[in-house]
């Protein structure tokens, strides 16, 4: 009667310990391991754009070991380092594009806030200010040619001779300007961006006359004789028509 007893106790026992060491000695899921891998090297993205491939090989991966973990009944474990993998890996491979939009949503605003005050510069009469912010300000005039009379023309005066320049100035300073669209922004490095916006200026009460449409292309670039970087107006065109060769970026 005792050792039944203790024959019984004995069987309970072994049995509960088996089970202890079933859950503990679960097989750690190698595929989640390599999830979570992928994952720590995803910023390696952030150097190279081909080494997109790292954080989408890491958030397939572990999207798999999860897969294969909750498939296996218990005998596999790691789910933990699956999610971390797949964490990393989604986390790095949208931090690039979310930063992209951040910065150009950023630059777009510059630029309107720019291009709005130079506008109402011009139309102010600061037209001196205003083409010292201009791409035309960094150039030198050309000397003239041998056997001319008259120096070649100045680009100041180039610039306020302009028709669109003098539809500006017409407007007058009570001139209110306001952002139509924005028509292209090109990022050609992080510090050197183009955007090419529309405006459109409401000539003041006194002035009179209809509204002028002006395109201004504006450039955020290093200026090579102030050693930073700062918003120039690279082009400005009427807006009514079409974009002139001679507005293009180089």
């Amino acid at each position: 009667m005792a050792s039944g007893v203790s024959s019984s106790a004995a069987s309970s026992a072994f049995n509960a310990g088996d089970a202890d060491q079933a859950v503990e000695y679960r097989s750690l899921s190698i595929v989640a391991l390599l999830g979570l891998v992928l994952g720590v090297l995803s910023p390696l993205y952030f150097g190279a754009a081909l080494l997109m491939l790292i954080p989408i090989a890491g958030i397939v991966v572990s999207i798999f070991a999860l897969y294969r973990i909750g498939k296996s009944d218990g005998a596999l474990a790691g789910r933990w380092a699956a999610y971390c993998g797949l964490f990393l890996s989604a986390a790095m491979l949208a931090a690039p594009n979310a930063r992209d939009y951040v910065i150009g949503t950023m630059r777009l605003q510059q630029a309107e806030k720019f291009g709005t005050e130079w506008l109402e510069m011009v139309t102010a009469g600061r037209t001196k200010e205003a083409f010292r912010l201009t791409n035309s300000s960094t150039a030198a005039a050309a000397p003239s040619l041998p056997g001319e009379k008259a120096p070649a023309a100045d680009p100041y005066d180039t610039f306020v001779a302009r028709p669109i320049v003098k539809a500006l100035t017409a407007a007058g300073a009570e001139a209110t300007t306001r952002l139509l669209s924005t028509e292209g922004i090109d990022r050609q490095t992080f510090p050197r961006v183009f955007v090419n916006q529309l405006f459109e200026v409401v000539p003041g009460a006194k002035a009179g006359g209809p509204p002028v449409k002006v395109r201004l292309i504006t450039e955020r670039t290093r200026v090579a004789k102030e050693g930073r970087s700062r918003w120039i107006v690279w082009a400005v065109e009427d807006g009514s028509k079409p974009v002139s060769e001679g507005s293009a970026k180089p």
